[in-house]
């Protein structure tokens, strides 16, 4: 007999998983810290420009957007704005959702608060394998994106 999914002690996991995965991106190369962000969706490539010219690159998949006017998340598998080959890391938590039968990971658009939405984006940062995540600002909204391996380099 199979025990029940547990999603609270998953998310849990996960969220303790991206709190070390994004410590060391600080520590390492400074995540959190950079002058300019910018995520180009034709290149599926996020990238990170310091003051001193470095640039940071990785690729990257779009989880979902945060309105902060309404504290509504929007998932990246059903965003109007996400290109077709950034919403995986997203159809996964989608698909777990739908697996295990989790009524708020299938729903479109959820009300709840930033913290919650690390959560879920901690959830497709382990669901996917994936080395970390960013929440670039884009005026009344946040992005949330995990990313892959990165490179280090100059401009």
């Amino acid at each position: 007999m199979n025990e029940p999914f547990d999603i609270d002690e998953y998310m849990e996991k996960a969220s303790n998983h991206l709190a070390a995965l994004n410590q060391t991106h600080q520590d390492v190369w400074g995540l959190g810290n950079a002058d300019r962000w910018d995520a180009d969706q034709e290149t599926g490539i996020l990238s990170w420009t310091f003051p001193d010219g470095t640039i940071v690159r990785a690729d990257f998949q779009i989880v979902g957007t945060y309105n902060l006017e309404d504290g509504s998340f929007l998932w990246g598998w059903d965003h109007p704005s996400v290109e077709l080959p950034l919403r995986e890391d997203a159809q996964a938590v989608l698909q777990m959702g739908q697996d295990h039968d989790i009524d708020f990971l299938q729903w479109r658009k959820l009300d709840c608060s930033e913290e919650d939405v690390w959560r879920l984006v901690a959830l497709a940062t382990l669901l996917n394998d994936r080395q970390g995540a960013y929440r670039g600002p884009a005026g009344n909204v946040f992005v949330f994106m995990t990313f892959g391996q990165v490179q280090i380099g100059q401009s």
